[in-house]
């Protein structure tokens, strides 16, 4: 019965918490992606405003490092993905004040999924203390009066 539970556990730390700890891992690395691409976004509209630049010249990558030139006339607005496939034309100051905003909104998804890690840790390491006690107790020890 004992050698049961304990392929039963193990399978249970392989095969369910390591899995939802590297989904966890993924998606809070995909979300820091995100944030760190709207910083950086926000940053170059600051300094758009900032040097009030009306034209711009840039080279842009169009997919497997390969980047053309391309000319921007007119830098007052600007076109942001605003989620479920939707881009928004705005004007540069609206579209810095949606970056906030939309920073503000990662950074609470960022928290939570940080707290689901460190749950998903938590249930790893007691898995593995059961897991320990179990072996324990199967070598004829009794943990339990230690």
């Amino acid at each position: 019965v004992l050698d049961a539970k304990i392929v039963q556990y193990e399978g249970f730390i392989e095969e369910v918490l390591k899995r939802e700890l590297q989904k966890s891992l993924d998606e809070f690395r995909k979300g820091a992606e995100v944030l760190e691409q709207c910083r950086e976004l926000r940053r170059n509209i600051d300094l758009l405003l900032h040097d009030n630049v009306t034209e711009l010249e840039t080279m842009v990558d169009i997919g497997c490092q390969f980047f053309v030139k391309a000319f921007v006339p007119d830098t007052s607005k600007i076109f942001l993905d605003v989620g479920l496939g939707f881009q928004l034309e705005m004007p540069l100051e609206e579209a810095r004040d949606f970056l906030e905003h939309k920073e503000e909104f990662i950074c609470s998804g960022l928290e939570v999924r940080k707290r689901k890690t460190a749950q998903i840790k938590a249930d790893i390491h007691e898995a593995l203390h059961l897991l320990d006690l179990m072996m324990q107790v199967k070598s004829g020890e009794r943990p339990w009066l230690s």
